[in-house]
């Protein structure tokens, strides 16, 4: 089963007042379920005398408060742009970390929707399980909006773009693009590949993608004439994200934690060799079947597996809940997965699986900055 992107079949947009796929894709049950899960893992993390607002959450709401004077760090402004245009649309009245998480659920919550309407355009009979499986993708699927990261505004940008390719809309990916590259560094390798898939199956102007661009290269450039540094971003990221911690260059999300020979760095090197495994499948299948659409999600999964450091290997872990569009396009196309994977007790079971997960990692999260 492959994906028309210049002539996608035309459905109804997912409406969960009326897809009768279960309670999984109702979008209010969902939204009721994520919201208790974020209130339960805060009330937790108070407990055990964690604090959320700390590591890159802490440097996000400082720079929300002096967005100038904080410029030309490792991260990028976008969401610190957002939490401030939130904070003044408050009136300054909500706390830092209710309105942050405010941001990131409201963000996750979009994502619920497009990931809907994207898989009513691609997978439809796989949409309940596929809106579960992303919501509460394993480990970090609300983890991370009740630890208010950039991670979920930047992965439902992506996804605002990825509909808006297949729905050939032009202004709508351009625009989403353009918040994408200034929300995080990781999209820009996936919205390159929407980008170039744009210049090859749709004739996208150039100048279209340059208008994309324009916002980071303003952000970039300025930095990079006030520092007289033109490497600036490359060089901190070089160091925090890429540089080796093993003889090796490639590979150290997986070389690195096994050299520490710990519980957990081998848990890690489970996870993204799992991740990994998924996405060569999902790969080979798209170049077998030309489907070109799915190579911008799948591509640069393996990408960062093969380049990132020991440090932010995870980031494999946390980016791969894109592999559930592909995942679901290939189970569509197979009866007997299909069949499988939308009985209600394997629904009902992956529902429970996914959520406790979720506990499982806020309780490492807790765990690893509390010894820290």
């Amino acid at each position: 089963m492959s994906v028309d992107v210049q002539a996608v079949h035309t459905r109804s947009s997912w409406n969960p007042e009326t897809v009768p796929l279960g309670i999984f894709s109702n979008l209010r049950f969902l939204a009721a379920l994520g919201l208790l899960l974020v209130v339960s893992i805060q009330a937790g993390w108070s407990f055990v005398g964690f604090k959320p607002m700390t590591s890159d959450v802490l440097g996000y709401r400082i720079w929300s408060h002096s967005l100038i004077e904080r410029a030309g760090g490792w991260h990028l402004p976008g969401y610190p742009l957002l939490i401030a245009i939130a904070r003044l649309a408050t009136f300054g009245v909500v706390p830092d970390l209710p309105l942050m998480t405010a941001v990131s659920f409201g963000a996750w919550l979009i994502g619920l929707v497009l990931i809907g309407r994207i898989l009513s355009e691609t997978a439809p009979t796989m949409l309940e399980i596929g809106v579960l499986s992303y919501a509460f993708f394993p480990l970090v699927g609300i983890t991370h909006v009740a630890h208010p990261l950039a991670d979920t505004l930047a992965q439902t940008l992506f996804l605002g773009a990825f509909y808006a390719t297949l729905k050939n809309r032009q202004w709508l990916f351009v625009s989403l693009t353009a918040a994408g590259l200034i929300v995080h560094m990781v999209l820009w390798p996936f919205l390159l590949l929407l980008s170039i898939l744009w210049l090859v199956e749709k004739r996208m102007t150039i100048w279209h993608l340059l208008i994309s661009g324009a916002p980071l290269a303003l952000y970039y450039g300025t930095i990079a004439i006030a520092s007289s540094d033109w490497l600036w971003f490359f060089r901190q990221h070089y160091d925090v994200n890429f540089k080796s911690s093993v003889t090796f260059p490639l590979f150290n999300a997986i070389i690195g934690p096994l050299a520490t020979g710990s519980t957990a760095g081998l848990m890690k090197v489970v996870l993204v060799l799992a991740v990994m495994f998924v996405a060569i499948s999902l790969t080979i299948l798209a170049l077998k079947r030309r489907d070109w659409a799915m190579l911008p999600i799948v591509l640069p999964i393996l990408l960062f597996a093969a380049t990132v450091n020991a440090h932010e290997g995870f980031i494999v872990v946390r980016y791969g809940r894109f592999l559930v569009i592909p995942a679901c396009l290939w189970m569509a196309g197979k009866p007997g997965w299909r069949a499988a994977v939308s009985s209600r007790w394997y629904v009902w079971a992956t529902a429970v699986i996914l959520v406790l997960s979720q506990w499982v990692w806020a309780a490492y999260t807790a765990e690893y900055f509390v010894k820290s």
